[in-house]
């Protein structure tokens, strides 16, 4: 792998491991105010969420866990067309922006494979 070394403009190798591009779905930008309420739903579609602003909180019916995302987290929602599904609230005083990426299976098996090779590359520094 090649980097470009911030301070002096040089390449440098062995810096940054990637993985090779994968093929998305559509993406959206969201922005949803403060004490926003999705309610109960189920995700129709496989995606990432990448929160950009904001904090949300997310309560899974299945396992009665409530967990909090802020900028930064990523989330990959799957399908659950069954059962309640999950609710999310905006937790913020301020809005919650996000970017949600749409993936198929395809793309998840590849995405999986990517991120054990990025760990295994990185576990042999």
């Amino acid at each position: 792998m090649i980097a470009l070394h911030a301070e002096s403009g040089r390449l440098v190798s062995g810096l940054l491991n990637t993985s090779h591009p994968i093929q998305t779905g559509k993406a959206t930008f969201s922005s949803v105010s403060p004490g926003g309420d999705y309610g109960w739903h189920n995700a129709k579609e496989i995606m990432l969420v990448i929160t950009l602003a904001g904090e949300i909180q997310v309560e899974v019916s299945n396992s009665n866990s409530v967990r909090t995302f802020g900028p930064g987290d990523i989330v990959l929602v799957h399908e659950n067309p069954v059962g309640a599904g999950h609710r999310t609230k905006v937790v913020s005083k301020t809005p919650w922006k996000s970017i949600m990426i749409r993936l198929d299976e395809n793309t998840v098996s590849n995405l999986l494979r990517s991120a054990e090779e990025i760990t295994a590359a990185n576990a042999t520094f």
